[in-house]
């Protein structure tokens, strides 16, 4: 088998041509194309400086960083734990709520205060009307820690003695400076031994846990606490709120409410999405919450305690009183 091949030759003529479109450039047009990227590569990166640092985008930073700062407050506090926090009690200025209070509902009985914040409430009440336990809870463990460093600032500047107080009682409630008992002595019952913080969450998760609960307090506060419960468990957590404040309750014992009205919602639900969603799913409303405790909580009676002249406008205080035989609903 013969194979044929072609041979061409190229022209010399477009050899020459070709040469020359190969060759690299010379020296002037290399010097050229290098000013021009460098150039070109400055005006780039001119622009981006100049606008990662312009007035503007500054303010734009600022506004972002303002907005993500409010949000994340706004997640951590959803729960109205707002740190009320003042340092040394002013003796001078009291909780008008103090005044509406009468001394047997809780001189010689176990008391508890939900949503107890900073303590300065359960501390004035544990004072003035000798309970003889009283507990606050909170869901914030910070403001758990400073209720319990506010112990020391209310005992009394009077003849302290070391002696008095055991070795654990600086680590619970943190240093104290001052005594109270003129003799300098004290007895387990008596302030500040009869006053105690802890940190939960009254809420439970199911109303199988709600119907377990024992009675074992006389007295129970809520103030202040329902539209945050309503807006972080809906109706769902009202309920569980009051059928496991009557079920902790001892026949005859005492439920002292203070609920916020329905109008003071709508602020806050703008803080979560969550709570959001639940405030448009609300159906039982606060007006609605004496009727529902009577009728379908087991409560005996509900009476008009006062309308305290505090900051916030519009709560109103109401005794409920358990049935005599607390039957179980």
């Amino acid at each position: 088998m013969v194979y044929l091949c072609s041979v061409f030759e190229i022209p010399t003529g477009l050899s020459d041509i070709l040469k020359k479109s190969m060759a690299p450039p010379d020296e002037k047009r290399d010097k050229f194309s290098k000013s021009f990227r460098s150039a070109e590569y400055q005006n780039i990166s001119f622009g981006i400086r100049s606008q990662q640092f312009s007035p503007i985008n500054k303010k734009l930073k600022a506004q972002n960083e303002k907005y993500n700062q409010k949000k994340k407050e706004a997640y951590k506090f959803r729960f109205g734990n707002y740190h009320q926090y003042y340092g040394y009690r002013n003796q001078g200025q009291t909780d008008p709520r103090i005044t509406c209070m009468k001394q047997e509902w809780f001189s010689g009985k176990d008391v508890l205060d939900i949503g107890c914040n900073a303590g300065h409430l359960t501390l004035a009440l544990a004072k003035c009307f000798s309970p003889k336990c009283i507990i606050g809870i909170d869901i914030d463990e910070e403001l758990i820690k400073m209720a319990k460093k506010n112990v020391r600032h209310y005992v009394a500047p009077e003849n302290i003695n070391d002696e008095d107080f055991p070795i654990s009682f600086p680590l619970t409630y943190g240093p104290v400076a001052q005594s109270m008992d003129t003799k300098g002595r004290y007895s387990e019952s008596n302030f500040p031994f009869n006053v105690q913080f802890i940190k939960a969450n009254f809420i439970l998760s199911s109303d199988e846990f709600v119907n377990s609960q024992m009675p074992y307090f006389d007295t129970i506060l809520c103030l202040s606490v329902t539209k945050w419960v309503h807006l972080n468990w809906g109706d769902i957590g009202i309920r569980r709120l009051f059928r496991r404040t009557y079920k902790l309750l001892r026949p005859g014992g005492n439920f002292i409410l203070e609920a916020q009205p329905f109008q003071s919602y709508a602020r806050k639900k703008k803080n979560t999405e969550e709570l959001n969603e639940n405030y448009n799913c609300i159906e039982l409303f606060p007006e609605m919450f004496n009727e529902f405790l009577l009728k379908y909580v087991g409560f005996e009676t509900c009476q008009l305690i006062d309308t305290p002249a505090h900051s916030s406008l519009g709560k109103i205080l109401f005794q409920l009183i358990d049935t005599p035989a607390h039957s179980s609903l």
